[in-house]
């Protein structure tokens, strides 16, 4: 009696449970590591790690027409505990490469931030990549107005 009543209970959760985990999955952040497939950004805060044994990371995101502020918060991981200077190198490019825009962006102890400002003329598809320091782990933040 107990175990049927179990077993029906699992055959009505199942598709409830694995709907659950789909959506959640379907939401995760992804990161690329190829320029030709950049990883979309989300709209507000994301996050993630880079280290030089993987290599570049590239995300694409649609700005304009107008104003678009994209905001770069680099913090290094240090090396056991030790607070390690290292410079995280960030382009923004349109997916063309008719322009790009580079920065730098050193960190010891404390998070360091590049903000990214630009006017565009009609919707433009943008793409960011993040070019971890060599020898080093990092942990960046990217937000996008």
């Amino acid at each position: 009696m107990i175990s049927s009543s179990i077993s029906r209970f699992l055959r009505r959760a199942f598709p409830l449970v694995f709907g659950a985990i789909f959506a959640i999955a379907a939401n995760a952040y992804a990161q690329s590591l190829d320029s030709h497939h950049p990883a979309p950004l989300q709209a507000g805060e994301n996050n993630g790690t880079v280290d030089n044994f993987v290599g570049n990371n590239y995300f694409s995101l649609t700005g304009g027409p107008g104003a678009v502020t994209i905001v770069v918060t680099y913090k290094s991981m240090g090396l056991l505990g030790n607070a390690q200077r290292s410079s995280l190198n960030i382009e923004l490019s349109d997916d063309k490469h008719s322009w790009t825009e580079k920065r730098t962006i050193s960190s010891l102890a404390s998070s360091n931030t590049a903000k990214l400002v630009g006017n565009l003329k009609a919707p433009t598809r943008l793409i960011l990549s993040i070019m971890p320091p060599s020898g080093a782990w990092c942990a960046w933040a990217a937000t996008t107005r």
